[in-house]
């Protein structure tokens, strides 16, 4: 049933071959519109922008340098360079880049987006199993929150990846207090868990999840059931906190140098606080798409009425899975279980509507960048489809009595009569039809369901139920997430990037653009070009500071080719080495030579000491000045000698420089903690130069120098991964004779 659902969702891949894709986006925008497939005229959704501008980019640069034999800790393509280990939504320690590796980009890609769909709807199905929920009931709530609106809105994004994972964590809590398995067992599946859930890589839905998954677990403490003394209570809390806290281990290699650089105050992780203010309080109409979320426009349609987009405000699970709650509520707040789902409910519609103190942690906590509210809108998705699960096993499980069954059937003529009513005036609307037939489907059901005394015909009803929920979400969500040929997904290097692939081999240098939409942001990574601007990323605090953050270079900025004749601003592009603007016109896009470029390798010129004064840093560098931050004992001067640059991989680069002149030899890769370098084969201090630069002070003399990136804090990851690796492997082998000796 769940991988019919997924055929239904997506046939063209089942029936033709095709990928999920959103790269014809960048069919829309020069200098790939002259790739674009015959008959196009536009994007199937523009709102899936972040997929082509941002993730496969970064996907494709991983898979390129891992083909090569180098694992990038740096990648130049980006900003002034940047870490690409800080990226975490880039999912680089993500097991599904096995599938990107091996295989076509696009098909591992969308071999992964099912993979993910298909295990959350698994994840519930079994989770609401161990809750004593019969199988064809739970296979409703299954559905419901494998396509439910998050999880598919946000399938080709990290989002998902994480979201996804949810139930298998409820499972987990679940086992660990019903001790269905042994200690270890347990430990180690809440290692995989756990580290999938990190690993998704996106931190406000990490955040949700651990969030709800530490609710349920205090829950389980205190609530408890028959046998679970509070020994046995305190050692089910502690599998699970040890299945965290491998997870956490795990996720070392990775979680560790984001922390530190977010610790230090290194990085700036912003840009989007503005967004988390649409959020308070959402207003009341914005929850209309709980219900029918096609009646409120849609991006699909190109009627998108929502006060931020489709993609926040969507929180459809499928109205037969709302229905059986409502009549069933009584019965449901005498079981635990269902109690705190609505307690879950509840929390989150008062956070959105910014009536609880957690709407205030969440838009403050700094990690979570682009914090609009709505996101925790998963928690409520998650709870209303394992809700309907349980109203539907209550529905066909309860004894039936005469007043049950009057008060059912009363109930669900009323709500299918008032909800019919209330909503005739939408019935032009698109996705009416299937609403009316979720609700009086729904209504039967849930009347029919206790005048039945056998349980046989109560699974063929329940399995009716099924059909209906997955109708309901195939039609709200079927056309949302777009199929292209593979051809077609994987876009081609256009005639401007072998032109401008051509220069970069003759000679070093970044590109930018006047326009967003003129060689998108992080989608140079496509063509080995090294651009300036960059998106979706932690920028480093000194690439802010020199005044070429989200407001200078990208975000859908434009800005007139005349500041090219500012001297500052000129100054400043030849600073960090941008020889190419390109600008879109009517005759297309062309590109607009800066001479001055400097190069990757330099020696400093008019050096001088750096201030304490970031705007006068600036005004230096743009009078023609650069600056270092030198030690005490050095004096500024200028260097002079001959160089010749040997780049070895994305990480290290190699100088041999025959210095006529003491003075600072300059990188022009951004100065963020970790970079390293050797002079002669000897460790030697580097220093941030021109804020956005890395240099070394060399005497006079022959020397080689080495300079070579590792991000902070990543040996220390590394050291806590391989512990976590250990770990599991012992694990693994503890369970491994545990059931031997079984035998």
């Amino acid at each position: 049933m769940l991988a019919a659902m997924l055929v239904a969702l997506f046939p063209d891949v089942f029936i033709r071959g095709w990928v999920i894709s959103a790269n014809d986006i960048l069919y829309q925008h020069p200098p790939f519109d002259e790739h674009a497939p015959p008959g196009f005229r536009r994007a199937h959704n523009p709102l899936l922008a972040d997929q082509p501008y941002f993730f496969y980019p970064a996907r494709a640069f991983l898979k390129e340098q891992v083909r090569r034999g180098v694992w990038p800790w740096w990648i130049p393509n980006i900003l002034g360079g940047h870490s690409f280990v800080l990226s975490i939504t880039t999912q680089t320690f993500h097991p599904m880049q096995l599938l990107v590796w091996l295989l076509p980009q696009t098909t591992g890609e969308t071999i992964y987006a099912l993979l993910k769909l298909l295990g959350a709807g698994l994840g519930m199905l079994l989770f609401l199993e161990r809750r004593g929920v019969a199988t064809a009931a739970a296979l409703t709530a299954g559905l419901a929150f494998m396509a439910c609106s998050y999880n598919v809105l946000w399938l080709n994004h990290p989002h998902s990846s994480v979201a996804t994972m949810l139930p298998w964590c409820f499972w987990l809590i679940e086992g660990a207090f019903q001790r269905r398995h042994g200690a270890a067992l347990t430990l180690l599946a809440g290692g995989a868990v756990f580290y999938l859930v990190l690993a998704g890589g996106h931190p406000n839905t990490i955040v949700n999840c651990v969030f709800l998954v530490g609710l349920y677990t205090a829950y389980r403490a205190v609530a408890g059931s028959t046998g679970e003394g509070w020994r046995l209570r305190g050692r089910a809390v502690g599998l699970v906190a040890g299945g965290l806290a491998l997870g956490l281990l795990l996720a070392g290699v990775f979680l560790a140098p984001f922390a530190m650089a977010r610790a230090s105050g290194e990085y700036f992780y912003g840009g989007r606080e503005r967004m988390a203010q649409l959020a308070a309080p959402l207003p009341a109409r914005e929850y209309l798409p709980l219900i029918m979320p096609l009646a409120d426009g849609s991006p699909v349609t190109g009627d998108d009425r929502h006060l931020y987009n489709f993609n926040e405000n969507a929180m459809f699970v499928g109205l037969a899975m709302l229905l059986p709650q409502l009549l069933a509520l009584p019965w449901l707040l005498r079981r635990r279980d269902s109690s705190f789902l609505l307690a879950v409910c509840i929390l989150v519609v008062l956070t959105l509507q910014d009536a609880t103190p957690l709407a205030s942690v969440m838009r403050g906590l700094p990690l979570l960048r682009d914090n609009a509210l709505q996101r925790i809108s998963l928690l409520l998705q998650f709870a209303l489809a394992a809700g309907g699960g349980i109203a539907w096993h209550v529905l066909a499980a309860r004894p039936a009595d005469r007043r049950h069954r009057l008060v059912i059937g009363v109930s669900a003529g009323l709500l299918t009569t008032g909800g019919l009513f209330f909503t005739w005036g939408l019935r032009s609307a698109r996705g009416y039809g299937w609403f009316a037939l979720a609700l009086v489907g729904a209504g039967v059901a849930a009347a029919v369901l206790p005048w039945m005394s056998r349980p046989r015909p109560r699974t063929w009803v329940l399995g009716a139920v099924c059909v209906l929920v997955a109708l309901e979400l195939w039609a709200a969500h079927g056309g949302y997430n777009g199929t292209l040929p593979r051809s077609v997904a994987e876009v081609p290097v256009t005639r401007l990037g072998h032109a401008l692939q051509h220069e970069l081999a003759r000679g070093w240098h970044r590109i930018t653009a006047v326009e967003y939409q003129t060689l998108a942001p992080q989608s140079s990574a496509w063509i080995g070009l090294n651009d300036l601007r960059g998106g979706e990323l932690p920028l480093s605090l000194r690439y802010v500071q020199l005044g070429l953050s989200h407001d200078a270079f990208q975000m859908g900025v434009h800005w007139s080719t005349d500041r090219l004749t500012d001297r500052g601003w000129r100054r400043i592009l030849e600073l960090v080495g941008v020889r190419y603007v390109l600008v879109t016109d009517r005759d297309g896009t062309r590109t607009v030579e800066v001479p001055g470029a400097l190069p990757h390798v330099f020696w400093a010129e008019r050096l001088r000491r750096q201030t304490d004064d970031v705007l006068r840093n600036v005004d230096l560098l743009r009078g023609g000045e650069m600056i270092a931050e030198l030690p005490p004992e050095r004096e500024p001067g200028d260097g002079g000698g001959n160089l010749s640059v040997r780049p070895v991989d994305v990480n290290r680069i190699v100088v041999e420089a025959d210095v006529t002149r003491p003075g600072v030899l300059v990188l022009n890769e951004m100065p963020i903690q970790g970079w390293r370098a050797r002079i002669d084969g000897q460790p030697a201090p580097v220093m941030p130069v021109n804020i956005a630069h890395v240099g070394v002070w060399l005497e006079a003399g022959r020397h080689t120098v080495e300079f070579a990136f590792r991000p902070r804090g990543v040996v220390l990851g590394g050291v806590l991964s391989l512990g976590g690796l250990t770990a599991m492997f012992v694990l693994t082998v503890v369970v491994w004779r545990s059931r031997t000796t079984d035998r």
